[in-house]
Formats: C-alpha cells, sequence, structure tokens
C-alpha cells in the first residue's frame, strides 16, 4: 500500500470493526462514501445523516463515528490517509483553502450528492482501490483519484449544520461552546430546558455513548491539538481544554492515549495542525 494511504476499502458492506465506536486518528484524513439510507455520522459536534453516494470529510484527530441503524445493511467506501502528506500537495498547487473549508472549519464536511456526483466519486474510489490491488504503479494513480475526489468535493462542498437541530443541536452547541468550562448535566439541563433523564436517554440514543463521556473526548481532542499547535506549557493545555486539574488531565490522557501528554507531544512534534476548536 502507498506510504501515504492506511487503509482502503472499496463498497465494504455488513459489520464494522468500529460500529460505533467513539475513534479519532492521529496525523490522518478519512474520506468516507455510504450506499445505505439509515443512520447517522457523528463528526465533531455534529451529527449527520447517513444517505445513499453521500461524501463525509474527516478530519480524524476529532472526535467521530459511525451509527448505522441497520449494520448488516451499512455499505461504504473509505479511505484513511496521511494529512501532512495532502497537506504539502494541496498547499504548493495553491488549494490550501481547500483544506481549511473541507476539512479543518468544522472537523470534516458531509455532502449530499446528486446521483452524477455521487457516481463520480464511487468510479474514483473504485480506481483507487484497484490500483492499490493491481500494483500498478499506484503512487500516482492513488494520488490521482485522491486530489480528483477531494476536487469534487470542494466543487459540491456547501456548509450545513447537518442533523443538528432541535434539542440534540442545542445540547451539542451549549457543550460545545462551554466546553473550556466546567459542565455539569445540571448545567446542560438548565440551559437547554431538558430533563435529566430526557436529556441522557436522548444523547446516548443519538451519539451512542453517555453526555460526560461525549465532553470528556471532546477535551481530549482539544488538549492534543494544542499540545501540537500551541506555545502553552501541559498546565496551561489542561486548563484551557476544561479539565479541572493537572494531575487529573495527565491520568486521563495515559489512560486514553498510552502516554503521557508530555511524551504525545514529543512524539507527533514535527508535525503540523492547525488547532481549532
Amino acid at each position: 500500500m502507498c506510504n501515504y494511504i492506511f487503509e482502503l476499502k472499496y463498497r465494504e458492506k455488513g459489520y464494522d470493526k468500529l460500529y460505533k465506536q467513539r475513534h479519532s486518528h492521529d496525523n490522518c484524513y478519512e474520506i468516507i462514501q455510504t450506499w445505505s439510507n439509515d443512520g447517522y455520522m457523528m463528526i465533531k459536534d455534529k451529527l449527520y445523516p447517513i444517505t445513499k453516494g453521500s461524501l463525509y470529510l474527516i478530519n480524524a484527530l476529532e472526535l467521530h463515528c459511525s451509527i448505522p441503524k441497520n449494520i448488516d445493511e451499512y455499505e461504504r467506501s473509505k479511505i484513511i490517509l496521511s494529512n501532512d502528506f495532502i497537506d504539502q500537495i494541496l498547499t504548493s498547487s495553491g488549494e490550501k483553502k481547500l483544506i481549511d473549508d473541507l476539512l479543518y472549519k468544522n472537523g470534516g464536511s458531509y455532502l449530499r450528492l446528486d446521483e452524477y456526483s455521487a457516481a463520480e466519486a464511487d468510479k474514483l474510489f473504485h480506481k483507487a482501490a484497484n490500483a492499490l490491488e493491481e500494483n500498478r504503479n499506484p503512487g500516482i494513480l492513488v494520488l490521482s483519484c485522491l486530489l480528483n475526489l477531494l476536487l469534487l468535493a470542494d466543487s459540491e462542498y456547501v456548509e450545513t449544520d447537518g442533523f443538528n437541530n432541535g434539542r440534540i443541536g442545542e445540547i451539542l452547541s451549549y457543550i460545545n461552546n462551554n466546553i473550556s468550562e466546567t459542565i455539569s448535566l445540571a448545567d446542560i439541563c438548565e440551559n437547554t430546558h431538558v430533563s435529566k433523564h430526557y436529556l441522557c436517554h436522548m444523547f446516548r440514543e443519538s451519539t451512542n455513548m453517555t453526555v460526560m463521556k461525549y465532553i470528556l473526548n471532546r477535551r481530549l481532542t482539544i488538549a492534543k491539538k494544542k499540545l501540537l499547535s500551541d506555545n502553552l506549557s501541559i498546565s496551561e493545555v489542561a486548563m484551557s481544554s476544561g479539565f479541572c486539574s493537572f494531575s487529573y488531565f495527565c491520568n486521563v490522557f495515559q489512560k486514553h492515549e498510552g502516554m503521557t501528554p508530555g511524551e504525545y507531544r514529543k512524539r507527533n512534534g514535527n508535525t503540523l495542525h492547525r488547532a481549532k476548536k
């Protein structure tokens, strides 16, 4: 496989090993095209509908997961690729704004394509998969497919709030607008006018995680970006990301990432990320 492609699947159907799993990948972008019509895709602080032919472009450092309602019918194509490599290629070709709009502005983007554009995107996934499988000078062919896929996405991009309307949108918006502050379930209930029972039930049903788990994961994502991008001490990263203490931040970070914040910063110190909440 190309050194900038970590995973490439074409028209995979059925169980996904990351089904309903909240996850993130350092130094990666993820592009998914779905061929189902049921469920949601969560990217950062938004829920988008899973629809036939649609594209989801994800800055994979952000918290994200797919939540199809019928896992046996969940059909998708997927590419996970190096963000460093793609950033360099697009920046050198004068397409830096494309990266910012599609992958950094909201943690990613959702594009509901018409039948023609969906078929064009599908052909590019298929061509890239065939090139890797047959090993026919895959580097140039796959790169060409990726760039054309991103250009197609850029031509179809319209900023949208996806499925974030009603209560779930208000709740996610409140959490993310106050993520660096202390947030309790009582605070969320008071500011979004829902009961605690309704909040916990609806949030878990919509995102497949508890409210507090979502808050913790968002804070860890923000902290990771700050460790890579901001000229802050680790204690300043902890406080500005919403953690109540330095020791708690270090303990939680090591538990989730398998290394201390200092080790994470050192290991990824040469990686350039745009730190945008």
